[in-house]
């Protein structure tokens, strides 16, 4: 979704573009325009909220905080805008506050960079009933500590950053008369104010266009601003009237507060603050994750410090301008501990975070502090994910184009292209198996069992290899899965029916997480299945294989290619007693 903006390049003094455009493989506008008289929202400040995916905007339009739903593409009033005029604008900052499972409170936002600082839950919403003349949903925060003897300064161009430990930190920013170089943090569970000591008061001045963002490692970078930044960018007269604060004072070069050289005094320094849990010898640490999760999914963190967490989360990563992060959000993970290793769950759904890039944490506390981890870059993502697998049914007449592929959310998902249509129309996704939660692997067959011949998919799901069976008959019902070895495999499998047995066997051939490759084998149709039975003499560590019966042999042997590193390797089975493997054959 985007909105405002500069509707042409031709105009960069005309902020106000009111098109809301969507898109979704194209870019699309929806429903009216955001704004219908001359009130420009330059910046505003919105945040998607749960449990429906709204866009809440805290900066008012045309005097009232509203939403904006994809359903029915229109802003509609949500709450009456902040009492302080401060908030008002484009120079103060908002934070949608930790998510927590299992996400049935409703969402609330902070803003701050006013003397004092509110929060509101976007959907108490204001009624007669309910808020009495006079009053506001803008609930005010817990007190503030003093700063230079002062509890109201403002911090305008201030900005935020979640840190892992889940609180708020506000930095840089000014007053009427002074930089602010102090750090606050915020506790949102406490409704609590913190004033850093001296380590946490900064060396350089950060006001207009200023950034402060979340390192990997759990630092804090802070850059931009002008070099005269304890001054706004903008002349006296920009300065947001505060009740009680004078104007600031005029700087000693007044040339350099004129747009069209401060480009020329921009604020090359680069600071970072390191938070105390930085120099900790026991912060837990993340072996391994997965690069990609999907959602509503299980996922396995491996960490030696499993007995220790007390807390997961997803910190998006993020992007700042005019000291509001539009993409920050800190959404906690439900999780178990096992042997070293944390199982996870990712998020629901893209209202509670939506697809993209995320850093991982896992806390644990001592000493009366949370202590966090380093990030681990993670990729929430929806819709499909690891390597499809295709075949050509004998459903239909001309026989159907059959295609199962892993949902990234977690699951399976098969599609069907019906080839006796003369558009070959695809259908789907069908869903099945979300119970085994993320699907790295998957192969698939047309069998003879069944009146036309049943579907039969085998997946891995973690280290374990699972059975799944398509009814060849209405109403062409999902079956299983069906447990084949709880764990030990690794890679992608490929499943086969041989001419081996009566009814023709099931063969599998999988990479082996400990090295190799191992051979499972079903006698249909009885259960369970046999094996692993080693392939040929490898024990390094083999990334993907492919498996025929061939016409050799007097039944047929089985050939398994495999991926090596970077080469290609050849085994053969013998089809008569002892079915010895032979090999590897460099290709």
């Amino acid at each position: 979704m985007a909105l405002f903006g500069h509707p042409s390049a031709a105009n960069l003094q005309d902020h106000a573009n009111r098109d809301v455009e969507v898109f979704s493989g194209n870019w699309k506008v929806f429903g009216p325009p955001v704004v219908s008289g001359p009130d420009p929202a330059y910046y505003p400040r919105l945040h998607v909220l749960p449990p429906n995916g709204e866009v809440f905007s805290a900066t008012p339009i045309e005097g009232k905080c509203k939403t904006w739903s994809r359903a029915s593409s229109r802003w509609e009033v949500a709450t009456d805008q902040p009492p302080d005029v401060a908030y008002h604008g484009s120079h103060t900052t908002s934070v949608l506050l930790p998510l927590l499972p299992p996400y049935s409170e409703p969402p609330k936002i902070l803003m701050c960079g006013g003397a004092q600082p509110v929060v509101i839950n976007p959907f108490e919403r204001q009624t007669k009933e309910r808020q009495p003349k006079g009053l506001t949903p803008w609930k005010p925060t817990g007190e503030r500590q003093p700063i230079a003897g002062s509890r109201s300064r403002p911090r305008v161009d201030c900005n935020s950053v979640i840190l892992p430990t889940g609180e708020i930190m506000i930095c840089g920013g000014f007053d009427a008369t002074r930089a602010m170089l102090e750090t606050e943090l915020y506790d949102a569970a406490e409704d609590r104010w913190t004033t850093l000591p001296d380590t946490g008061t900064a060396k350089v001045p950060r006001g207009y266009h200023s950034v402060a963002l979340l390192m990997p490692d759990g630092r804090v970078f802070t850059a931009g601003s002008n070099d005269f930044g304890d001054w706004s960018y903008h002349r006296q007269a920009d300065f947001p009237v505060i009740e009680g604060q004078p104007l600031p004072q005029a700087p000693k070069d007044e040339g350099k507060i004129e747009n069209d050289v401060a480009v020329d005094n921009r604020e090359t320094r680069i600071e970072i603050y390191e938070p105390p849990y930085i120099e900790r010898e026991d912060r837990p640490r993340i072996t391994t994750a997965p690069e990609v999760i999907g959602y509503g999914a299980s996922f396995r963190i491996d960490t030696p410090d499993a007995d220790r967490i007390s807390r997961v989360a997803l910190i998006r990563a993020g992007s700042v301008t005019h000291s509001f992060n539009s993409d920050q959000r800190y959404v906690g993970l439900g999780y178990t501990r096992g042997t070293n290793r944390i199982d996870a769950i990712s998020p629901p759904n893209g209202n509670i975070a939506p697809p993209g890039w995320y850093l991982l944490f896992i806390a644990a506390e001592a000493d009366g502090q949370v202590i966090p981890s380093e990030g681990f870059f993670v990729h929430l993502n929806i819709g499909s994910s690891g390597n499809p697998v295709l075949i050509q049914s004998n459903f239909g007449d001309e026989g159907n184009f059959e295609l199962v592929t892993p949902r990234a959310e977690g699951g399976l998902a098969h599609f069907v292209r019906n080839n006796d249509e003369p558009a070959m129309p695809w259908a789907g996704p069908f869903r099945f198996g979300t119970e085994v939660g993320r699907v790295h692997a998957v192969t698939m067959i047309q069998s003879t069992f069944g009146e036309e011949g049943n579907l039969e998919v085998v997946a891995r799901a973690g280290a374990g290899l699972v059975h799944f069976v398509r009814d060849s008959e209405p109403p062409f019902t999902w079956n299983g899965p069906f447990p084949i070895v709880p764990s030990g495999v690794s890679g992608n499998p490929v499943l086969i029916q041989s001419n081996f047995g009566d009814e023709g066997n099931f063969e599998i051939v999988t990479p082996m997480a400990n090295g190799g490759l191992g051979h499972f084998v079903r006698e249909n149709p009885t259960m369970p299945w046999a094996g692993p039975f080693p392939v040929g003499t490898t024990t390094v560590s083999v990334d993907a294989v492919t498996m025929i019966q061939s016409t050799f042999g007097e039944e047929g042997n089985l050939e398994v290619v495999a991926r090596v590193g970077a080469g290609l390797v050849h085994f053969v089975r013998d089809s008569e007693p002892p079915f010895t493997w032979n090999g590897p054959f460099p290709i």
